[in-house]
């Protein structure tokens, strides 16, 4: 054999090595990151609950406001109002505004 094709199969012995052993190794990274995400979102789901009742508290207190329910009254009648000079009926803008319910609140299921 000559020498180049010595250089040849000795790269591709390595390389052939390097992927089984990138493999092994690979599947141990898997592991781990599968590991320290279950870990992570152990950590998270309490805090995630938290900040869900602190954003809803805040919400809570602001609707709470005379002044937010003002301006949530004045948006319902506009919306109203621009609903039927666009042309729905009376009825058609009423259940419409019912429908959207107050801005930035997700309106009650189905």
């Amino acid at each position: 054999m000559t020498p180049c094709r010595h250089l040849w199969f000795a790269a591709l012995a390595v390389a052939t090595l390097s992927t089984s052993i990138n493999a092994g190794a690979q599947s141990d990274v898997t592991e781990r990151q599968q590991r320290y995400l279950e870990h992570s979102m152990d950590m998270l789901t309490p805090m995630s609950g938290q900040t869900n009742r602190i954003a809803m508290e805040v919400q809570l207190e602001v609707l709470s406001k005379p002044e937010t329910a003002q301006k949530l009254a004045a948006f319902a009648h506009n919306y109203y109002q621009a609903l039927v000079k666009t042309g729905f009926t009376d009825d058609q803008a009423l259940q419409i505004v019912v429908r959207a319910g107050i801005p930035l609140v997700p309106p009650p299921g189905p």
